[in-house]
Protein backbone atom coordinates (compact mmCIF):
# COMPACT_ATOMS: atom_id res chain seq x y z
CA UNK A 1 0.00 0.00 0.00
CA UNK A 2 2.84 2.35 0.85
CA UNK A 3 4.38 1.57 -2.53
CA UNK A 4 1.27 2.75 -4.38
CA UNK A 5 1.10 5.88 -2.24
CA UNK A 6 4.64 6.87 -3.24
CA UNK A 7 3.90 6.11 -6.88
CA UNK A 8 0.90 8.42 -6.67
CA UNK A 9 3.04 11.23 -5.24
CA UNK A 10 5.68 10.67 -7.90
CA UNK A 11 3.25 11.00 -10.79
CA UNK A 12 1.62 14.06 -9.24
CA UNK A 13 5.08 15.63 -9.06
CA UNK A 14 5.69 14.82 -12.73
CA UNK A 15 2.45 16.50 -13.73
CA UNK A 16 3.31 19.60 -11.70
CA UNK A 17 6.77 19.75 -13.27
CA UNK A 18 5.27 19.50 -16.76
CA UNK A 19 2.91 22.40 -16.07
CA UNK A 20 5.67 24.59 -14.70
CA UNK A 21 7.95 23.69 -17.59
CA UNK A 22 5.32 24.59 -20.20
CA UNK A 23 4.85 28.03 -18.61
CA UNK A 24 8.60 28.66 -18.80
CA UNK A 25 9.14 27.14 -22.23
CA UNK A 26 10.51 30.28 -23.82
CA UNK A 27 11.38 32.28 -20.72
CA UNK A 28 15.16 32.59 -21.17
CA UNK A 29 17.68 35.36 -20.90
CA UNK A 30 20.82 35.96 -22.90
CA UNK A 31 23.25 38.75 -22.04
CA UNK A 32 26.16 40.11 -23.99
CA UNK A 33 28.98 42.30 -22.71
CA UNK A 34 30.03 45.37 -24.66
CA UNK A 35 33.79 45.90 -24.86
CA UNK A 36 33.60 49.66 -25.12
CA UNK A 37 31.84 50.37 -21.85
CA UNK A 38 32.21 46.97 -20.10
CA UNK A 39 28.53 46.98 -19.24
CA UNK A 40 26.12 44.12 -19.69
CA UNK A 41 23.16 44.82 -21.90
CA UNK A 42 20.18 42.69 -22.74
CA UNK A 43 20.63 41.29 -26.23
CA UNK A 44 18.08 41.93 -28.94
CA UNK A 45 17.23 38.25 -28.96
CA UNK A 46 16.51 38.34 -25.25
CA UNK A 47 13.95 41.06 -25.85
CA UNK A 48 12.44 39.21 -28.79
CA UNK A 49 12.18 35.99 -26.78
CA UNK A 50 10.75 37.94 -23.87
CA UNK A 51 8.16 39.21 -26.31
CA UNK A 52 7.14 35.66 -27.14
CA UNK A 53 7.07 34.87 -23.43
CA UNK A 54 4.61 37.71 -23.04
CA UNK A 55 2.35 35.98 -25.54
CA UNK A 56 1.24 33.62 -22.77
CA UNK A 57 -0.83 36.49 -21.37
CA UNK A 58 -1.35 38.65 -24.47
CA UNK A 59 -2.30 35.74 -26.72
CA UNK A 60 -3.35 32.86 -24.45
CA UNK A 61 -4.65 30.76 -27.33
CA UNK A 62 -1.24 30.56 -29.03
CA UNK A 63 1.98 29.11 -27.66
CA UNK A 64 4.80 27.71 -29.86
CA UNK A 65 5.32 23.99 -29.36
CA UNK A 66 7.90 23.29 -32.05
CA UNK A 67 10.71 25.18 -33.82
CA UNK A 68 8.66 25.15 -37.02
CA UNK A 69 5.62 26.65 -35.29
CA UNK A 70 7.76 29.37 -33.71
CA UNK A 71 9.39 30.16 -37.07
CA UNK A 72 5.96 30.99 -38.44
CA UNK A 73 5.50 33.50 -35.60
CA UNK A 74 8.89 35.21 -35.77
CA UNK A 75 7.53 37.20 -38.71
CA UNK A 76 4.31 37.71 -40.60
CA UNK A 77 1.91 38.04 -37.69
CA UNK A 78 -1.47 39.78 -38.12
CA UNK A 79 -1.58 43.42 -37.04
CA UNK A 80 -5.24 43.99 -36.25
CA UNK A 81 -4.44 44.63 -32.56
CA UNK A 82 -1.31 46.73 -33.13
CA UNK A 83 -1.58 50.31 -31.86
CA UNK A 84 0.72 53.10 -33.07
CA UNK A 85 2.75 54.48 -30.12
CA UNK A 86 2.42 58.11 -29.09
CA UNK A 87 4.90 60.62 -27.64
CA UNK A 88 2.61 60.87 -24.62
CA UNK A 89 4.53 63.53 -22.67
CA UNK A 90 3.00 66.74 -21.29
CA UNK A 91 3.52 69.79 -23.48
CA UNK A 92 4.86 67.82 -26.45
CA UNK A 93 3.19 67.59 -29.85
CA UNK A 94 1.84 64.40 -31.38
CA UNK A 95 1.74 63.22 -34.98
CA UNK A 96 -1.67 63.09 -36.64
CA UNK A 97 -3.51 59.83 -36.17
CA UNK A 98 -3.44 57.36 -39.07
CA UNK A 99 -6.53 57.16 -41.25
CA UNK A 100 -6.74 53.38 -40.81
CA UNK A 101 -7.28 51.58 -37.52
CA UNK A 102 -4.25 49.30 -37.83
CA UNK A 103 -1.05 49.05 -39.91
CA UNK A 104 -0.23 46.61 -42.68
CA UNK A 105 3.48 46.43 -41.88
CA UNK A 106 5.67 47.17 -38.83
CA UNK A 107 9.46 46.97 -38.99
CA UNK A 108 12.48 47.90 -36.93
CA UNK A 109 14.99 50.08 -38.75
CA UNK A 110 18.68 50.02 -37.79
CA UNK A 111 21.33 52.00 -39.63
CA UNK A 112 22.64 55.55 -39.94
CA UNK A 113 21.40 59.07 -40.51
CA UNK A 114 23.80 60.76 -42.92
CA UNK A 115 25.03 64.37 -42.85
CA UNK A 116 27.44 66.71 -44.56
CA UNK A 117 29.39 69.77 -43.40
CA UNK A 118 30.63 72.62 -45.58
CA UNK A 119 33.63 72.93 -43.26
CA UNK A 120 34.80 71.78 -39.84
CA UNK A 121 34.10 75.24 -38.46
CA UNK A 122 31.86 75.93 -35.50
CA UNK A 123 30.00 78.46 -37.64
CA UNK A 124 28.63 75.71 -39.93
CA UNK A 125 25.87 73.28 -39.02
CA UNK A 126 25.38 69.72 -40.34
CA UNK A 127 22.95 69.26 -43.22
CA UNK A 128 20.99 66.01 -43.57
CA UNK A 129 21.67 64.07 -46.79
CA UNK A 130 19.62 60.92 -46.16
CA UNK A 131 19.75 57.64 -44.30
CA UNK A 132 20.63 53.98 -44.76
CA UNK A 133 19.07 51.20 -42.72
CA UNK A 134 18.14 47.54 -42.73
CA UNK A 135 14.52 46.75 -41.94
CA UNK A 136 13.45 43.83 -39.74
CA UNK A 137 9.94 42.40 -39.44
CA UNK A 138 8.46 43.32 -36.04
CA UNK A 139 4.86 42.37 -36.71
CA UNK A 140 4.65 39.70 -33.98
CA UNK A 141 5.94 42.02 -31.29
CA UNK A 142 3.72 44.88 -32.49
CA UNK A 143 0.70 42.58 -32.28
CA UNK A 144 1.41 40.65 -29.10
CA UNK A 145 4.13 42.40 -27.06
CA UNK A 146 4.37 46.11 -27.92
CA UNK A 147 6.21 46.99 -24.69
CA UNK A 148 9.04 44.72 -25.81
CA UNK A 149 9.02 46.13 -29.33
CA UNK A 150 9.30 49.70 -28.04
CA UNK A 151 12.43 48.80 -26.05
CA UNK A 152 14.30 47.44 -29.09
CA UNK A 153 15.42 50.69 -30.79
CA UNK A 154 17.23 51.78 -27.65
CA UNK A 155 18.87 48.36 -27.21
CA UNK A 156 20.02 48.28 -30.84
CA UNK A 157 22.23 51.32 -30.35
CA UNK A 158 24.52 49.13 -28.22
CA UNK A 159 25.12 46.56 -30.97
CA UNK A 160 27.71 47.04 -33.71
CA UNK A 161 25.83 48.24 -36.78
CA UNK A 162 27.76 45.93 -39.10
CA UNK A 163 26.60 42.87 -37.18
CA UNK A 164 22.99 43.76 -36.47
CA UNK A 165 21.29 41.87 -39.29
CA UNK A 166 23.46 38.80 -38.92
CA UNK A 167 23.05 38.89 -35.14
CA UNK A 168 19.26 39.11 -35.15
CA UNK A 169 18.85 36.48 -37.87
CA UNK A 170 21.32 34.11 -36.22
CA UNK A 171 19.73 34.46 -32.81
CA UNK A 172 16.24 33.99 -34.21
CA UNK A 173 17.42 30.89 -36.09
CA UNK A 174 18.39 29.29 -32.75
CA UNK A 175 14.66 28.84 -32.19
CA UNK A 176 13.11 29.25 -35.59
CA UNK A 177 15.44 27.34 -37.89
CA UNK A 178 18.22 28.56 -40.13
CA UNK A 179 15.86 29.46 -42.97
CA UNK A 180 14.10 32.16 -40.95
CA UNK A 181 15.02 35.65 -42.16
CA UNK A 182 13.49 38.65 -40.46
CA UNK A 183 15.56 41.08 -42.56
CA UNK A 184 12.78 42.09 -44.94
CA UNK A 185 14.07 45.22 -46.66
CA UNK A 186 16.23 48.33 -46.80
CA UNK A 187 15.71 52.05 -46.31
CA UNK A 188 17.68 54.46 -48.51
CA UNK A 189 17.39 57.86 -50.16
CA UNK A 190 17.66 58.43 -53.91
CA UNK A 191 19.47 61.27 -55.68
CA UNK A 192 16.43 63.51 -55.26
CA UNK A 193 16.59 62.90 -51.48
CA UNK A 194 13.34 60.93 -51.53
CA UNK A 195 13.11 58.39 -48.71
CA UNK A 196 12.64 54.86 -50.08
CA UNK A 197 11.61 51.70 -48.26
CA UNK A 198 12.33 48.71 -50.45
CA UNK A 199 10.66 45.37 -49.63
CA UNK A 200 11.12 43.93 -53.13
CA UNK A 201 13.03 40.95 -51.73
CA UNK A 202 9.65 39.75 -50.44
CA UNK A 203 7.36 40.97 -53.18
CA UNK A 204 8.21 42.60 -56.54
CA UNK A 205 7.34 46.32 -56.63
CA UNK A 206 6.77 46.40 -52.86
CA UNK A 207 8.44 49.80 -52.49
CA UNK A 208 7.34 52.93 -50.66
CA UNK A 209 8.46 56.39 -51.81
CA UNK A 210 7.74 58.98 -49.16
CA UNK A 211 7.73 62.67 -48.40
CA UNK A 212 7.74 64.36 -45.02
CA UNK A 213 4.30 65.59 -44.00
CA UNK A 214 4.81 66.08 -40.27
CA UNK A 215 7.54 65.94 -37.65
CA UNK A 216 7.56 66.16 -33.86
CA UNK A 217 10.30 65.97 -31.26
CA UNK A 218 11.14 62.60 -29.75
CA UNK A 219 10.06 62.26 -26.11
CA UNK A 220 12.54 63.16 -23.39
CA UNK A 221 12.79 59.51 -22.35
CA UNK A 222 14.19 58.49 -25.77
CA UNK A 223 17.71 57.06 -25.98
CA UNK A 224 19.62 60.06 -27.30
CA UNK A 225 22.74 58.20 -28.42
CA UNK A 226 25.62 60.58 -29.13
CA UNK A 227 23.75 63.78 -29.91
CA UNK A 228 20.02 63.17 -29.56
CA UNK A 229 17.12 61.14 -30.91
CA UNK A 230 15.81 62.13 -34.34
CA UNK A 231 12.28 63.41 -34.70
CA UNK A 232 9.23 61.23 -35.09
CA UNK A 233 7.84 61.61 -38.63
CA UNK A 234 4.74 61.09 -40.70
CA UNK A 235 5.57 60.37 -44.34
CA UNK A 236 3.00 60.57 -47.10
CA UNK A 237 3.24 58.51 -50.28
CA UNK A 238 4.76 59.91 -53.46
CA UNK A 239 2.80 58.69 -56.48
CA UNK A 240 5.09 56.44 -58.52
CA UNK A 241 2.82 53.95 -60.26
CA UNK A 242 1.03 51.49 -57.99
CA UNK A 243 1.02 52.70 -54.37
CA UNK A 244 0.72 49.95 -51.77
CA UNK A 245 1.10 52.20 -48.71
CA UNK A 246 -0.50 55.58 -48.17
CA UNK A 247 1.57 56.61 -45.14
CA UNK A 248 4.54 55.62 -43.00
CA UNK A 249 5.32 56.65 -39.44
CA UNK A 250 8.79 56.83 -37.89
CA UNK A 251 8.30 56.45 -34.14
CA UNK A 252 10.23 55.39 -31.02
CA UNK A 253 13.48 56.79 -32.35
CA UNK A 254 16.89 56.30 -30.71
CA UNK A 255 19.98 58.27 -31.69
CA UNK A 256 20.52 59.64 -35.19
CA UNK A 257 20.68 63.40 -34.52
CA UNK A 258 23.82 65.31 -35.59
CA UNK A 259 26.00 67.47 -33.35
CA UNK A 260 24.85 71.10 -33.05
CA UNK A 261 27.78 72.40 -35.17
CA UNK A 262 30.33 71.08 -37.65
CA UNK A 263 33.25 71.75 -35.33
CA UNK A 264 35.75 68.92 -35.71
CA UNK A 265 33.49 66.91 -38.04
CA UNK A 266 34.37 65.37 -41.39
CA UNK A 267 32.76 66.63 -44.58
CA UNK A 268 30.49 63.57 -44.70
CA UNK A 269 29.62 61.57 -41.61
CA UNK A 270 27.05 59.15 -40.23
CA UNK A 271 25.22 58.92 -36.91
CA UNK A 272 23.82 55.59 -35.73
CA UNK A 273 20.07 55.35 -35.17
CA UNK A 274 17.32 52.81 -34.67
CA UNK A 275 13.57 53.21 -34.85
CA UNK A 276 10.20 51.67 -35.62
CA UNK A 277 8.47 52.21 -38.96
CA UNK A 278 4.70 51.67 -39.18
CA UNK A 279 3.07 51.46 -42.63
CA UNK A 280 -0.60 51.98 -43.47
CA UNK A 281 -2.47 51.30 -46.68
Amino acid sequence: MLYFFFCFLFFRALILFKLLFSRCLIDIEITITTITNKMQIVSVFTLVVAGFSALSSAAPHWRPKTAHELSERVAGCPLDKAVLPMVNEPGMKELSNPSKSYPVRVVIGRGTQNYTCASSSESDVPVATGAKAHLYDASCLAQYAPEILHSLPSALLDIDKGKTGRFITKQASMWAGEDTDINVGVHIFNAEKTPIFDYAKQEPNDIFYGKKNEGVKAPNKANKGEYGAVDWLLLGAVQTGEVKYSAAYRVVTAGGSPPPTCKGMKKNFEVTYATEYWFYD
